[in-house]
């Protein structure tokens, strides 16, 4: 695991894509679109400052942290997919307006999600459009981008577990990040020279 710490998380991100991506390049224009989302967002909650941002050969993900804990969801199969042969990485968004943050690139350190998943009942999203509407977690982590591109960008996303779930969630991602806040900084060159190292074990394992 390596961190960088403070930097312009759009430009750091765009020289990673650069670094590890192949095909599929536009996929990044949808994660920046998602960020950006957050300088107009009128109530940004706790988890909007923490994203799983995976790439690999054939574009990016983007994805709430949190979600990769969320059973079933389409972040939790993406991981499983490429957790062996794409480079993860976690992104800390220090400051929304400026998009500043961290970018922790994991090798391990979220491990075997299997255990630690949780069932979410729905979700209860209010669109820039002034739409209000509840939906299935399934229908949603489907369907977000035709959602989004039918009422608007999301201002307001709540999701909902029992309340018991979501405390062991909370309590499990406070302790992650308490391990991602020990890890020292790592110089920009290091980090890449080591992005790269990542990148051409993925290309031998996928020419395998």
């Amino acid at each position: 695991m390596y961190r960088l710490s403070n930097v312009s998380l759009i430009n750091t991100m765009h020289r990673i894509v650069d670094a590890t991506v192949e095909n599929y390049k536009t996929d990044f224009d949808y994660d920046v679109a998602l960020f950006k989302e957050l300088k107009i967002r009128k109530d940004i909650e706790k988890e909007d400052f923490y994203y799983l941002w995976i790439t690999r050969q054939q574009g990016t993900h983007l994805a709430l942290e949190t979600t990769l804990f969320h059973r079933n969801s389409y972040a939790q199969m993406v991981y499983g997919e490429n957790k062996e042969k794409g480079n993860i990485f976690i992104i800390d968004i220090v400051d929304p307006v400026r998009l500043t943050g961290n970018i922790v690139a994991i090798r391990g350190l979220h491990g075997n999600f299997n255990s630690e998943d949780y069932p979410v009942c729905s979700c209860d999203i209010v669109f820039s459009s002034g739409h209000k509407e509840s939906y299935s977690y399934e229908y949603f982590d489907g369907y977000k981008q035709r959602l989004i591109d039918r009422h608007g960008i999301i201002e307001k996303l709540t999701y909902k577990v029992s309340p018991e779930d979501q405390y062991n969630l909370e309590l499990h991602l406070k302790i992650l990040r308490q391990q991602r806040d020990k890890l020292k900084d790592c110089d920009v060159d290091l980090f890449f020279k080591e992005l790269k190292k990542d990148y051409d074990r993925h290309i031998r394992a996928s020419d395998r």
